[in-house]
């Protein structure tokens, strides 16, 4: 008798994160809904848990997970690695949780946001040494002796401007340098300072959520917001939260993608 042959794939992994932290999330308990169906994935640790023969339909999960806001995220595998379809998932903890400390919530409505996230600019992680665009791989300056960049989103700040620009790290290249995922788009100074990025959530009408671990002292973060396709920054201030207003973000136009520049030349002048 010939043996059987089970084929197994895996479809979908998802690494859950506190974005406030960084840490990944290791609750037994985390609960996956497919659809509004159901699912039980492989917990494999550091926070992965993998799908495997659940199909590459795009499609809605959402997530719950104790002592953190429920999330819903959209899957969308034409965005996906083929061969490793993976998400890192950052959840919000909970304005009630103990679980890693007490938090401040930053939460209201802003007509057209389309998302929300911050930095802690007195806490880099390192700083910017030189940028090889051609390769798309940045140098670092490292405030420890070796290489120690655990997340994949951060911003590298513009002072000057009080502005930062979200780079996203696909893998680190040696000791010192970094490959990101999209080529810089902004100017930059040598030694500016790189933080880890802290994401908020926003709902469709505008109405958003953002948290931060109530660490004591200075609690001052720069925040990038997408308004209706703008980008928009300022300082915040998350233990005087009374009369912030994110409609007094100063204003920064996205700059289109070389595509999108391309298709502009291409396209022809308007008959006179």
């Amino acid at each position: 008798m010939d043996g059987a042959v089970i084929r197994c794939r895996l479809d979908l992994m998802l690494r859950l994160v506190d974005t406030t932290t960084g840490a990944v999330i290791n609750e037994g308990d985390a609960r996956f809904y497919w659809n509004d169906v159901f699912f039980r994935p492989i917990a494999k640790g550091e926070g992965v848990h993998i799908f495997l023969n659940h199909g590459r339909d795009n499609g809605l999960m959402h997530i719950e997970v104790k002592g953190f806001d429920p999330k819903d995220v959209t899957v969308d595998y034409e965005k996906l690695d083929e061969r490793l379809p993976g998400i890192d998932v950052f959840l919000i903890p909970s304005e009630n949780t103990r679980r890693g400390g007490e938090v401040i919530t930053f939460s209201g409505h802003l007509s057209k946001l389309e998302s929300i996230e911050a930095i802690d600019i007195s806490k880099p992680v390192c700083s910017i040494n030189e940028y090889n665009a051609k390769k798309n791989i940045m140098s670092l300056f490292l405030p420890g002796k070796r290489l120690i960049m655990d997340d994949v989103h951060y911003g590298l700040v513009n002072q000057a401007e009080q502005m930062f620009e979200h780079m996203t790290v696909t893998e680190a290249v040696s000791e010192v340098t970094i490959r990101l995922a999209e080529p810089l788009k902004e100017p930059y100074q040598v030694n500016a300072p790189i933080c880890r990025v802290i994401f908020g959530d926003v709902d469709k009408k505008g109405n958003f959520v953002f948290r931060v671990r109530d660490r004591g002292g200075n609690q001052n973060y720069l925040f990038r917001l997408v308004v209706n396709g703008e980008e928009r920054f300022m300082n915040v201030d998350m233990e005087h939260l009374e009369d912030v207003k994110l409609s007094a973000a100063k204003k920064r136009p996205v700059k289109p993608s070389e595509e999108e520049e391309k298709k502009a030349e291409e396209k022809p002048a308007p008959k006179t």
